[in-house]
């Protein structure tokens, strides 16, 4: 099926303008550089190796080092931390039945208004939300329990949740 642009020559250079930047156009979403502040991987080393959590909590690895770790798991001195899909996983199985469901009611109303721009910035919002799910049901149900000892020092047994940077963390950003 071809297109056919009516307005001569000038409108169909426009058009082919806008096409060609659309194609630039990508939405990122996970720990973007703005949000991935927490302390250095030295000072991250020396607290785990003296198991001083005082200091892990006041020196902490970056939003990005842990979201890695806990994307593709990581040994800490004695213990395995195991892998925890809370961007790849989510995304890949749960953002396209997100997107169909509201396709309607957010991207295309979106797109609408802000064009191309306003629907990826409305696309990430959507990643963001379904990234949001996997931290509240615990990867969709599908994330490891944390060991004892984990679970003694957070306070907490739920995977992935302690401080609550990474989650709030992730964030997405419209680029060309």
């Amino acid at each position: 099926m071809g297109l056919t642009i009516k307005g001569g020559t000038t409108a169909k250079a426009a058009f082919e303008k806008i096409m060609a930047d659309a194609q630039k156009m990508r939405v990122k979403v996970g720990v973007l550089s703005e949000t991935d502040k927490r302390m250095t991987a030295v000072d991250h080393a020396r607290a785990m190796r003296e198991h001083d959590m005082e200091v892990w909590r006041q020196n902490s690895p970056s939003n990005a080092q842990v979201g890695y770790a806990m994307e593709f798991g990581v040994a800490t001195g004695s213990e395995q931390v195991p892998p925890r899909s809370f961007l790849r996983t989510p995304l890949e199985t749960k953002l396209p039945d997100d997107v169909r469901a509201n396709a309607d009611t957010v991207i295309v109303p979106a797109l609408q208004k802000d064009g191309i721009a306003g629907g990826l910035q409305a696309l990430g919002g959507l990643a963001r939300q379904t990234i949001d799910r996997a931290f509240e049901t615990g990867g969709f149900g599908q994330w490891a329990p944390n060991s004892k000892r984990a679970s003694y020092i957070k306070g907490s047994d739920k995977p992935l949740i302690d401080t609550g940077q990474l989650r709030a963390s992730i964030t997405s950003k419209v680029t060309t």
